[in-house]
Parts: structure tokens; sequence; C-alpha cells
């Protein structure tokens, strides 16, 4: 049997190491070791009575951790190895990577004792290093902590240098708490705050526990170095705090904090501060005053709180004092100039710089312009809004993206609206979006053009688009005509996440009257899960065939009310209408008549609709006889037939009227008279 695979690899190692070494990998296999493996594994120890007396040990495997590390320190004792054996052997451990070879190597490492040095623990931080994300850094500092108490104490660079690794592995895993945890116990250096600054911004009670340290206290390049990372971020209330702290030790700042001490005071509503402070900045540090970065630092922090008088206040001092002026800080005015309100005169500024090649303005000054021009109750022009984002190449958000579509639409600049590309919106953003587009496209006065081009617009944020939006697009292209693109509509629609509604059939049914158009949606209509007809939408449906001389299926769909007796007044209007264009309609209106008698269903709306239908297709006699059969009439009934009948007719009329309704005759009468 050949050898465990791991342990042929310490073959060549200190034959006074091979045994512990064995009896680890005995003691880690997650198997136990059968007679015969022990037999093959013998093979690898020295023939003495150490080695048998390892193999008997290991009969019954050790799993515990705390007897495994004494079995380690017992067998090596009982062998008196070397502290140079012991580094012989970890030599031959730190070529392979491995937690179970590190692990073994910090096991040695211990094994040392006194004799250990800097270097044997920096080996084994190395090795431990290899792992990567595979090794704890408490191990680190736990080895740390052993070689401290071994020794009593450790070189400062040394110390330091593995401190860092520690934070560094910290750093890497993104564990704030376990970097807060270090500082416990070790006071962070220049080099150490350099690496952890890039983590202030966001992990706040990080840097309040560096703020926090005491024994002994950060200096002030250290808390100057904090400062100036919350004031590039923004965090101007811990960079207040901090900047107490180190106000007394000004002379001691470098240029780097200054810079950073002028935007904190900008962004304070402090303007005797800033001149106070600009006095003494002429005194300890005369070139920062020449210098346009300490203005343009200043003007950042005043931006941050808005206050663009005062910038405009210190464009006056800049030109005072023969400043050169760089693009950043022209910038800067330029954007105070717009937020003023003075926004036509930094458009006409900016054309001439234009027309001078002067170098472009950056995205945030012609994002203030961009929203200064828009913003304007009346809208700017299409020249200057085109100018102006030819030079702007950054996002454009919401807020931009609204007011610049509302400009287009007052030019009704389609080009221009299809070029509009917004940064990713929010559902309730792309809801705004499309429900302003559907109420400027569906609008009364609106031109199909106009309705289209809304619509095209609202699909490109169609995660935005509701039922009402759909509905509202199909009914204004209904309402102008638009049959066919209505259609195209619907089945957009239908291929979306918005479920189609008895309504949308309706009023598709209701307005469209092209026949290939409504056997497409009669089509679609039966592939619907979502729609369960009901009378109402039959009846829409039944009118739409008729209406488009598809008399056959209109008979059909009024066989099946008729069967499931649900239809009502109106699908009998809509059926005897239809008798009326076909060939033999009399005799289909008189058989659907007698179905009704028979079902008692023949009120006054009934028979309404079929004289109705009668007198249009001159079947008199007929209608006579059921006139005759009627016990009594109103006056809505008597009127059609009288204004629809020949004269010769109506002498049958008011002869049957007197004789069989004296009372509804002569109210007929006499309002007729009054008429």
């Amino acid at each position: 049997m050949r050898p465990p695979g791991r342990l042929k690899q310490f073959c060549n190692l200190n034959s006074n190491i091979v045994t512990p070494l064995s009896s680890h990998f005995f003691l880690q296999s997650s198997y136990l070791p059968s007679k015969s493996r022990l037999s093959s594994w013998r093979l690898l120890l020295p023939s003495n009575s150490l080695s048998k007396e390892l193999i008997k040990r290991c009969e019954f495997p050790i799993l515990n951790r705390k007897r495994f590390e004494k079995q380690i320190s017992d067998i090596v004792a009982e062998r008196s190895a070397s502290s140079k054996e012991l580094r012989d052997a970890i030599e031959q451990l730190v070529k392979s990577n491995g937690t179970l070879y590190a692990e073994l190597h910090r096991q040695l490492f211990r094994l040392i004792g006194s004799d250990v040095n800097e270097q044997d623990l920096l080996s084994l931080v190395e090795h431990l290093e290899r792992l990567g994300e595979n090794i704890h850094v408490s191990k680190i500092k736990d080895d740390l902590r052993y070689f401290i108490k071994t020794k009593g104490t450790v070189n400062k660079s040394v110390f330091e240098e593995l401190w860092i690794r520690v934070i560094c592995q910290y750093k890497a895993k993104q564990d704030i708490q376990g970097l807060i945890a270090c500082l416990e116990e070790y006071r962070p250096s220049f080099k150490t705050l350099q690496i952890l600054s890039d983590l202030f911004a966001k992990n706040l009670n990080l840097v309040e526990k560096l703020i926090a340290i005491s024994n002994p206290p950060l200096s002030v390049p250290e808390r100057a170095l904090i400062f100036c990372e919350m004031v590039d971020s923004n965090q101007m209330q811990v960079a207040s705090r901090i900047f107490e702290t180190i106000k007394p030790q000004y002379i001691e700042w470098d240029k780097d904090t200054w810079i950073r001490v002028l935007k904190l005071l900008g962004a304070r509503d402090t303007h005797i501060e800033i001149e106070e402070w600009i006095t003494l900045v002429d005194v300890v540090c005369p070139k920062l005053l020449s210098d346009a970065e300490t203005f343009q630092s200043i003007v950042n922090g005043m931006a941050l709180t808005k206050r663009y008088s005062d910038i405009a206040q210190l464009e006056e001092l800049v030109q005072h004092l023969q400043v050169v002026i760089n693009h950043s800080l022209r910038c800067r005015f330029f954007e105070a100039r717009v937020n003023l309100g003075n926004v036509e005169a930094a458009m006409e500024q900016y054309r001439a710089w234009k027309a001078e090649g002067m170098e472009e303005l950056d995205d945030n000054a012609i994002l203030s312009l961009l929203f200064g021009l828009v913003e304007n109750p009346t809208p700017p022009s299409l020249d200057d809004l085109s100018l102006v984002l030819e030079d702007y190449q950054g996002p454009i958000n919401f807020a931009l993206g609204v007011r610049l579509m509302k400009c287009f639409l007052h030019w009704e600049s389609w080009d221009r609206l299809d070029q509009l590309t917004l940064e990713p919106l929010t559902l309730k953003q792309s809801i705004y979006i499309v429900d302003y587009l559907s109420k400027y496209g569906t609008r009364e006065q609106a031109s199909f053009q106009t309705s289209w081009k809304c619509f095209a617009l609202q699909l490109q944020y169609i995660e935005g688009m509701e039922y009402r939006h759909w509905y509202e697009q199909l009914r204004k292209l209904t309402d102008l005509g638009q049959s066919e693109r209505a259609l195209r509509t619907f089945i957009r629609m239908r291929n979306s996440t918005i479920p189609t509604t008895l309504e949308i059939y309706h009023l598709l049914y209701s307005k469209i009257r092209h026949f290939r158009y409504i056997k497409k949606i009669a089509e679609v209509m039966r592939m619907d899960l979502n729609i369960s007809p009901n009378t109402w939408l039959l009846n829409a449906q039944m009118e739409a065939f008729s209406e488009t001389s598809d008399f056959t299926t209109a008979l059909e769909i009024w066989d099946q009310l008729s069967v499931s007796n649900t239809y009502n007044v109106q699908s009998l209007a809509i059926i005897l209408r239809t008798c009326r264009f076909l060939d033999h309609g009399v005799d289909r209106a008189i058989g659907i008549y007698e179905s009704l008698q028979k079902r008692h269903r023949t009120d006054f709306d009934v028979l309404y609709q079929y004289f109705d239908t009668l007198l249009e297709l001159r079947h008199w006699p007929i209608l006579f006889k059921v006139l005759c059969q009627l016990e009594k009439i109103d006056l809505k009934l008597l009127y059609l037939v009288w204004t629809k009948s020949y004269p010769d007719e109506k002498a049958q009329i008011v002869q049957l009227a007197e004789e069989k309704y004296p009372d509804v005759w002569k109210t007929f009468t006499e309002s007729r008279r009054k008429l």
C-alpha cells in the first residue's frame, strides 16, 4: 500500500521531526487508521523505540486539539529537539501551502521557546498570509502576543509591520469591527492611518475610535490627515470637531491642511471668521493667497451650503488680488452667477467663451446652466439648449430629464426627444414620466403625430406604464380613427405584463369599424385567459361585426346570448338592426320576437326595437297585427309607429287607438297640438 501523498513530502525532514509530523497526520485524519494503514505508515518512521511508541499511541486517534498540541510537545521534549532542528523542519514546511502545514508551523514555532526571534515570527506570519482567505487574522494576533510574552519586547519596526499586516487583512475583508478591536491594543502610526484613510468617509465609527485615542493622543499631522479625509468626503460635522483640536497648532499645518480648513470655513455661514483666517494665512503662509487652489477650496465649501452671493463677492477679491484664475475656479464662479439667477448673462458669457475657443466648462457648471435654462418660466430656444447639451458629458438624471422633456415637447422637437437618454430611473420616476407623456399626447387638441410620438417615448419607459396609460392611448388613437395603430398598441399591451380587461376590449369593439381588425381582436379575445365575456362586451362585439357586415358572426353571438338567456334590450336592438340587412330579415326578426313571447320578455323596450325594425323593413301588416294584439301601449311606442307610418297606415292607427287605447290616444293628440 502506498503511503499518504502529503506525508511523502516530509520524507527528507530531520529524523527528529518526522515522528511528530507523522503523529500530526494521524491525529488530523477523518478516518480511523486500520492496522494495515499503520503498518504502511511505519515504513516512513525511523526504526527506534520512539517510533514504536508513537504508533502505539496512535492506535486510537486523538482528535482533541489541546491533546494534540500536548502530544507534539511531549514528543519533541522526549527527543530533545534543538532550535536549529525545529527551524530546519519549519524550513521544509514553508515550501508547501495548506492549512495543515501552517498549523503545524505554528506549533513548532511555539516549541522553539526562549530562543525564538523576530525572524521566526515574520516567517510564520508570511506562511499564514499565503493562505489568503483561509487565514484568520486572530491567529497572527495570537502569535504576536505569544512572542511578546516570551521575549518581553519586540523590535518596533517589526511590531508595526506585523500590526499593519493584521490591519490590511481586516481591511481586505471589510471587517470594520475587527479593525476597531485592533485599535484597542495597537496605537496606529501615521503610516497605518494612511492605509486606512480610504475607509474613513463611509465608516464614521472607525473615525470616532481614532479620535478617542489617548495613550498617547494622535499627533497634529495624524489628526490633520483624518481631518482632510473628512473634509474631502464632505463630512463637515466630524471635520469641525477635529478642526477645533488642531486649531491652536496651526503653525504645524501643511498646505493640504490649510486648503481643507478654508473649505470647511467656506461651508460655514461665518463671513468674519473666513476674513480672519485669510488674514492669518497672509501671515503664516502668504504664498497660498496667490494660489487659485486656495480660493477654489473656499468656493467649494461655500457651494456646499449654497452661499452663491458670497462666492460672487469672493470673485471680486480674487480679481483684486490679481490671482490667476484656473479652469476649476472659473467654473465655480460661473456656476454661482447662474444660481443667482443671472441666466441670460451667463448664457451670453458662455457663447462668448465658445466663440473664443476657451476650455469647456466642467459638467457641474454646464449642469447648473442647463437647470437655469430649463427652469426659466419662458422655455429657452432650441439653439441654446442644443449648444449647451453638446458640451455636457455627464448623466441626465430624472429632475433634469423631465425639464428637458417639457422644453422639447413645447417645441415638438421629436428628434431631440428620441436622443434624450436618462440615467436608470426608479419605478415611481418612470411612472411620472409616462404619466406626463400620456396626458400631453392624449389631450383633446393633440394631433395624431403628437399622440403617436408621445406613445413611442412612453415605450422607452415601459416599466412605468400602467393600465391607465395604455387605455388612454388606445382611446386617443381610436378617437382619431387610427385603427391599425390602435390594434398594434393593443397587441403590444397584451405582450406586456399589464393584464387586459373587459373595458379595453369594449373600447376597441365600440370604436374600430374595420372588419380585419375586429376579427383579429376577436381571435385574441378567444385566447385571452383573463377575459370572461359578459353581455356588455358581447353586445359591443355583436354590433362591431354587424356594422362591418359580418352578419353571420353577429347572429352567432346573438344565439350565444339567447341560449344562455343573458341578452338585454341593447342586445335585441343590435340583432334586430342586423336583421334589416339580411335576405330574410323579416322572418328572422319575427322568429326572435316569437321566441321572446314564449319567454315572456316582450316589454315595451323589446316592442320598440321590434316595431322599429319592421317599420324600417316596411312590413306594416305584421306590425299592425302585433299592435292589435297589445292590451296596452305607451306614448313612446305610439309616437314611433305614428312618425314612421304612411298616411293610409295612420288612419288604421287612429281607428285602433280610439277603440283600444282612448286615454293614451287623447294624451298623444294633446301633446301633438302643443308642438
